[in-house]
């Protein structure tokens, strides 16, 4: 038990150090705001170790219930280096998209030196978690904090299966290639 959560703890700390120079910082923001990281690098963090090839994130995606939000991205800004990022695309509605409730509002901010972004997800409950419930997607339910790891759907997710439901009568089953 002790070697699984130190292989854990430092797997976390890798992945972070991705995106920050200062894991362990960015870890007590994100226990102390009740936050998670959740898209494809928890999928991946999840799915490591399996059969399936890695997956590759565009960024680190971060769901922050609006009570802490301000917290968090000035964390960003003035821990880690992070800036808002003015972009041609709307990080709103590519979240909002799909969602049938749970986000008020999303961010997304660069690191110029390390080339990475963040996208900081403001979810409309106290429960940062809120808005994963109701994704279109069972594999979208899978996210990490700094002392766990949650996977909905393990049987479904760890043999690369997800449901996908595009609208609330059609549910499509799709498998991983």
């Amino acid at each position: 038990r002790g070697q699984c959560k130190r292989y854990l703890s430092l797997k976390w700390h890798n992945l972070l150090s991705l995106y920050v120079p200062n894991t362990l910082a960015l870890s007590a923001v994100l226990h102390a705001s009740d936050s998670v990281v959740a898209g494809i690098e928890s999928l991946d963090f999840a799915l490591h170790g399996t059969n399936f090839p890695p997956l590759s994130a565009s960024s680190l995606q971060i769901h922050v219930n609006a009570v802490h939000a301000v917290q968090l991205i000035l964390h960003l800004r003035d821990v880690q280096g992070y800036w808002v990022c003015p972009t041609e695309e709307n990080v709103q509605d590519r979240y909002l998209e799909g969602v049938s409730g749970g986000i008020a509002n999303a961010i997304s901010l660069a690191h110029l030196e390390k080339e990475t972004r963040v996208d900081v997800v403001c979810t409309s409950e106290l429960d940062s978690a809120f808005a994963l419930a109701h994704s279109p997607s069972t594999l979208a339910f899978c996210y990490l904090t700094p002392n766990r790891v949650v996977v909905a759907y393990p049987a479904a997710t760890f043999s690369a299966v997800g449901m996908l439901c595009t609208t609330q009568s059609n549910v499509t089953i799709r498998r991983r290639t």
